[in-house]
């Protein structure tokens, strides 16, 4: 009836999704009684799927037909749809030759074929009715639409516009004041929410609607949805923002040629430490021989970086830096002009330049990093609280997230790495703060006195570089003293932000103070149980781990160990630090 419309949600669901769905609305109606689903089968009279349609057989019709199990292209000279039957004739000779229709298949481009199986899938898709809480029912919705979109992708995303006023025609139709907005995904760096369908992004997407307070979803790779009121909206775009800017890991910025080495007790890489990625600037030649310089300038209050040709600066506060090619590398370039010349521009990477190109790519994220995170403080959402890089590289990630999920928070720690100080020397001394954000004053309050406790738990000697825990034994200081004269300052035990987000073990060990031993998995037998026991074995976190919020089980687990616990050949072994 019409009068249910302001309290009711139609879905098509492709049958292949209905099991899925099925699952979803029953875990929705045992923890939520406001809403409640019905189904409306499909018509037992819808035709049965075919890939070719009548209008695919017309005469002139390019199709594919098969000949000694292999597809060849060939067209249509006459058919009778209704007696199954058509005369083909083969493109490779001109030959003629009478087959049925359903030994056929339509010659489409790659947009009409994903039209025709879009198509194909809500010919006999069921019809699902969702009534209850507006809230509640658009929330399951957004749920169910995400999943339709994982199984069918294309389904919902080729028409993104209709989808959405769709939802936004259910939210108006009930009483409270809710909507559902849009957006869609960036396909390159510096797009909006480039990465958030990447796995770092799908936890950002989580940990930024529980600290909003809104409902988020994504929809494939292309899209995602937010729902709630305009305030908790705004805020949860906002956050996914910051989180996608400060945690997205660098390999996926721009990927390294070969994967870094890994720290040893002295905290330094086998990589020279005179890499272009570890200086505040990368200088290279174009393919004019011209030397171009990005060059990173920070002053009071902001973090920025310029661009310069033959010494003369072109470019200042660049806001786009993309590289894009393959054979021949181009990198694009915009920020605000220091002459009369375009605020954008083009340079030519030449052959064995490549490296660096992706070094001044990787120095841009991390100056847009620090500009970002230099814009939070003093926002009402937000609570600060002082603290120095070396207390913040003792915080567990395990408990910081524990307090998120438990409080409705959102917690960035700042002085370890992506907040801008990824190339800063290690000084544990410095300031460093640690923001919690989140809509609510007191998820924000009950989050602040949870820190608190945990930064007054740190030793004193967390200031001073490493605490008693990450001291080198006899034998790793004797090689620091063989290895280089002056070796460089350690790393904190606690990796960044961007390790946090989902990068794997080996960039971890690469920016905290571990030492390393490994373990001869090639052998049958895995390492002895006790030694397990004291160890994180270091691999890529798995789609599953990164997606479940319990990321770490384990009552005293730090950062290192967020690793599967099977080992795998060349798997390395890291100390309980």
């Amino acid at each position: 009836p019409e009068d249910l419309n302001p309290v009711l949600t139609r879905m098509r669901v492709p049958t292949s999704a209905w099991a899925g769905v099925s699952q979803l609305i029953a875990a929705s109606e045992k923890s939520d009684e406001r809403v409640r689903c019905y189904w409306i089968r499909p018509p037992e009279d819808s035709a049965p799927w075919s890939e070719m349609l009548e209008g695919d057989v017309k005469p002139g019709s390019a199709v594919l037909a098969k000949y000694e199990e292999k597809w060849h292209d060939a067209k249509i000279v006459e058919a009778q749809w209704a007696e199954n039957t058509a005369k083909i004739e083969w493109e490779y000779d001109a030959s003629q030759e009478d087959v049925s229709i359903d030994s056929l298949r339509p010659k489409l481009s790659p947009a009409e074929q994903a039209q025709r199986e879009r198509e194909t899938a809500l010919a006999s898709a069921w019809t699902l009715l969702a009534v209850g809480d507006t809230k509640a029912r658009l929330s399951l919705t957004l749920r169910i639409l995400g999943h339709i979109e994982d199984c069918h992708p294309g389904l919902l995303t080729a028409d993104f516009a209709g989808t959405l006023e769709a939802l936004r025609s259910d939210a108006q139709d009930g009483n409270e004041a809710v909507a559902v907005e849009g957006k869609l995904i960036g396909t390159s760096l510096g797009e909006p929410f480039y990465g958030a369908a990447a796995r770092h992004g799908r936890f950002a997407v989580k940990r930024a609607a529980l600290a909003s307070g809104c409902t988020m979803q994504l929809v494939g790779t292309a899209a995602f949805l937010v729902l709630g009121d305009r305030h908790h909206r705004n805020l949860g775009i906002e956050y996914l923002r910051w989180l996608l800017i400060l945690e997205t890991p660098l390999e996926v910025v721009a990927p390294q040629q070969q994967a870094p080495s890994v720290v040893g007790a002295d905290g330094r890489t086998a990589a020279a430490s005179s890499s272009a990625a570890a200086r505040a600037s990368v200088v290279f030649n174009d393919a004019d021989g011209d030397r171009v310089e990005f060059c990173r300038r920070r002053e009071e209050g902001a973090d920025a970086l310029d661009y310069s040709v033959k010494g003369e600066q072109r470019l200042r506060d660049i806001h786009t830096l993309k590289l894009e090619g393959t054979l021949v590398m181009v990198l694009h370039v915009a920020g605000t002009s220091c002459s009369s010349g375009s605020p954008s521009l083009c340079v030519e990477v030449p052959t064995g330049q490549e490296a660096l190109a992706k070094d001044a790519v990787r120095l841009f994220h991390i100056v847009r990093a620090g500009a970002m995170w230099g814009s939070i403080a003093g926002r009402s959402d937000v609570t600060t609280l002082r603290s120095s890089r070396g207390r913040n590289s003792w915080l567990k990630l395990k408990v910081l997230r524990d307090i998120e999920r438990t409080a409705g928070c959102l917690i960035l720690v700042g002085g370890c790495g992506g907040d801008g100080t990824d190339l800063d020397e290690w000084q544990p001394k410095l300031p460093a703060d640690i923001h919690i954000c989140a809509s609510s004053l007191k998820a924000r309050t009950k989050a602040d006195t949870e820190v608190r406790k945990l930064l007054d738990a740190i030793p004193a000697e967390a200031d001073g570089g490493v605490g008693t825990e990450a001291t080198q034994p006899e034998e790793a200081a004797a090689a620091d003293a063989a290895a280089e004269s002056e070796p460089a300052p350690p790393r904190p035990p606690m990796a960044s932000m961007r390790c946090r987000a989902g990068r794997s073990a080996r960039v971890l060990s690469s920016e905290s103070w571990l030492r390393t031993e490994l373990l001869d998995t090639s052998r049958s037998a895995p390492p002895p149980p006790d030694l397990l026991a004291d160890c994180a074995v270091l691999q890529p976190f798995s789609e599953d781990f990164l997606d479940d919020w319990e990321l770490c089980k384990e009552p005293d687990s730090d950062i290192a160990a967020r690793g599967s616990a099977r080992t795998a050949p060349g798997a390395r072994v890291i100390g309980k630090t």
